[in-house]
């Protein structure tokens, strides 16, 4: 079987965030590290990769951090838009399949099955994800 790499859609690859707090004290706003600490609490106690997706719908906390976590900064106004100093975000699973078949991978409430069945035909047809079936998910 020819090799099959897809490019998911747009917001449709799901995404990993790290804290790097020592990165982050460096010379930056203490009230936006204040704001941050307390809205991502959970996520940032595990000194671990996490997911960054839209939360539970119950999960108003979780809804603000993944807010806090994608908002692009600016040093000024001739300088690119950036991640927040000590956060970095990457695409989950690149070049395999899972960083694109469930969207909210974490989620106790209702799972986003996005591109899971999907990638099942493909498998059934005799494709193995990873191998010749991939998605080329990349942070939008």
């Amino acid at each position: 079987l020819p090799p099959l790499v897809f490019v998911p859609g747009f917001a449709s690859s799901v995404l990993t965030a790290e804290w790097l707090p020592e990165e982050a004290t460096a010379g930056h706003d203490l009230r936006e590290l204040d704001s941050l600490r307390r809205r991502c609490r959970q996520e940032l106690s595990s000194n671990e990769r996490f997911h960054v997706w839209l939360p539970d719908l119950g999960a108003v906390p979780r809804l603000f951090c993944f807010l806090e976590l994608l908002h692009l900064h600016q040093k000024s106004p001739q300088s690119c838009a950036e991640d927040m100093e000590g956060v970095t975000i990457e695409a989950a699973d690149f070049g395999g399949t899972a960083g694109a078949e469930m969207m909210t991978p974490e989620s106790s409430w209702v799972p986003v099955n996005l591109y899971r069945d999907f990638v099942e035909s493909f498998v059934q047809l005799g494709y193995t994800r990873g191998k010749d079936l991939r998605f080329a998910t990349y942070d939008w």
